[in-house]
């Protein structure tokens, strides 16, 4: 199960570096070739990227060279992301099992095994690691030994990626409910109804859950974290597969109708939307007024997040599936040949709240604990929330994951390289 760690790489993959004079963003850093898709977000902590792929292995790369530490091997294809807790990294895998893999050699800690595929990216919350499972199962384990502590049985896959804030875990299911778990048993505490799949991972902020559905419906909700009562909805010419990211009063969310939308967070009215190339599975992530996604034909696009105005275009070799994180300057995401690092012309980190390891908003692995916010930030004050990782969604035409949201973010200092690969400022 344990491939070679760092030597042997090479061999499997490679990276590719180009000296260049920065511009103002969209500037390939680097890319590492694996040769096989990449629907996994990377999860950056403490200077490493860390990435599964389809070709069975669990990456871990400097953050600032693109080079290989080490690789984990796995059974079958990784669409999870990873989430990254106390120096263990937590992945779901295609051969059923949850891996908790030691984030500094790549040897496995132990191994959770459910009934069938893993497209959900775990949580992380109260040294609990809480996961959806192709089973129709909601689970939480022992984030120490592994263990079950309980399951919550759905009547559809749980492709969803789970987010925990204040002792609840939301989370969606492809039987169209949203549901709200009691965090410490199991228990229902209510469900909401949507007009479809809910494969896209719940965003919480402010006492309000923002979720999508695909499907037979296309609808972003805003629903009442405490009763599930629904607020309000906005509703997209296609499924939403992507996960929502909330910044400043503004839901970001991309639509199968290959659009990138701002929707007003209290209203629900849209502000603005945004043409792209082809399905936007990706979820957004927000940094310094820009808003990064991802677009299935081949494009990574940087948005102006006021106006919706292009900032910059940037072309991979295959499609994009994944969803982008963004540290100190440096936008990381994978496409169906490898992961790219490329330059964000802006200087911070993903600010907005989205799914990530435990909590929503900046990650700062320095004052990183297991409590409860959502998928990658050491929760923030006023804010609440406690998501996953990354948002794991499976496309109803192809019974396979979509994308996921960045996860646990940290300081990498100023990018060693800078390139100049495919870069559009049209």
């Amino acid at each position: 199960m344990l491939l070679s760690v760092g030597a042997g790489i090479a061999s499997t993959a490679g990276v590719h570096l180009t000296q260049a004079i920065q511009t103002t963003g969209g500037d390939e850093l680097w890319h590492f070739e694996t040769n096989f898709r990449i629907w996994s977000s990377p999860t950056v902590v403490d200077g490493t990227v860390f990435a599964g792929s389809w070709n069975y292995q669990l990456y871990a790369l400097n953050a600032k060279t693109g080079e290989g530490q080490w690789v984990f091997g796995t059974r079958d294809r990784i669409h999870s992301s990873p989430q990254v807790v106390d120096g263990t990294v937590f992945v779901g895998c295609n051969d059923g099992s949850l891996y908790a893999v030691d984030g500094e050699t790549g040897e496995e800690q132990w191994r959770f095994k459910t009934g069938i595929q893993i497209w959900s990216s775990p949580t992380v919350a109260d040294d609990t690691v809480f996961v959806g499972s192709s089973d129709d199962n909601l689970y939480a384990v022992d984030a120490e030994t592994g263990k079950k502590q309980w399951r919550f049985k759905t009547n559809g896959y749980v492709t969803s990626s789970p987010t925990v804030v204040d002792g609840t875990v939301f989370v969606g299911s492809r039987d169209h409910n949203l549901y709200a778990v009691d965090a410490e048993t199991g228990e229902e505490q209510w469900r909401f109804k949507t007009d479809g799949y809910v494969d896209s991972s719940p965003t919480v902020v402010n006492g309000t859950v923002f979720v999508g559905c695909d499907f037979s419906g296309s609808k972003l909700y805003a629903v009442d974290a405490k009763t599930g009562g629904e607020q309000w909805h906005f509703e997209t010419s296609d499924g939403i597969r992507s996960s929502p990211t909330v910044d400043d009063g503004t839901v970001f969310v991309g639509s199968d109708d290959e659009r990138l939308y701002a929707v007003d967070a209290g209203t629900g009215e849209k502000e603005w939307s945004f043409k792209t190339d082809g399905y936007v599975d990706s979820s957004p992530t927000v940094a310094d007024g820009i808003v990064f996604v991802g677009s299935f034909y081949n494009n990574l696009y940087a948005v102006d997040a006021e106006t919706g105005d292009k900032v910059w275009r940037f072309e991979t070799n295959d499609r994009v599936r994944s969803s982008p994180t963004v540290v100190d300057g440096t936008v990381f995401i994978g496409s169906h040949d490898g992961l790219y690092a490329v330059d964000a012309g802006v200087a911070g980190s993903s600010t907005g709240s989205r799914v990530r390891l435990g909590t929503l908003g900046h990650y700062d692995a320095a004052s990183s604990n297991n409590s409860s916010p959502s998928s990658g930030d050491s929760a923030s004050s006023s804010d609440n929330s406690t998501p996953s990782s990354d948002d794991s969604a499976l496309s109803p035409d192809d019974e396979q994951p979509g994308f996921g949201a960045p996860v646990a973010i940290t300081g990498l200092g100023s990018a060693a390289y800078l390139l100049n690969r495919r870069h559009t400022n049209e």
